[in-house]
C-alpha cells in the first residue's frame, strides 16, 4: 500500500513535459529557384482561345528573391532585375 501511494505521489513529478517549441511563422522571405512557369495566355479583344504551356527553366538559371518589404527581384543567368511586382503572402 505504501509503494502504491509512493507511486502514486512520485509518479507525476517524475515525469515532465517538454518545453513546447514555437512553430515558425511560414514566409517567402529568401532566394526561390523557379524550375517551371505554367504560362497561359488569353486573347479577349478578339474572341481567341487561350493558350496554355509550361515552361521548363534550365537548372540553376532563374531565381525570385522574395524580401521583408513585399518587393521581388528576378535573378537570371546571375543578372538581378528589380520588378514592379509585390507580394503579400497570407498563411494557409
Amino acid at each position: 500500500m505504501k509503494r502504491i501511494a509512493a507511486c502514486l505521489l512520485l509518479g507525476p513529478g517524475l515525469t515532465n513535459c517538454a518545453e513546447s517549441v514555437p512553430v515558425p511563422t511560414p514566409s517567402l522571405v529568401g532566394k526561390w529557384e523557379q524550375l517551371t512557369v505554367h504560362q497561359v495566355f488569353h486573347d479577349r479583344r478578339i474572341g481567341l482561345p487561350g493558350t496554355d504551356e509550361w515552361v521548363k527553366n534550365d537548372p540553376g538559371s532563374l531565381w525570385l528573391e522574395f524580401t521583408a518589404n513585399g518587393s521581388l527581384t528576378l535573378v537570371h543567368n546571375g543578372v538581378a532585375t528589380p520588378t514592379a511586382t509585390t507580394y503579400a503572402y497570407q498563411a494557409g
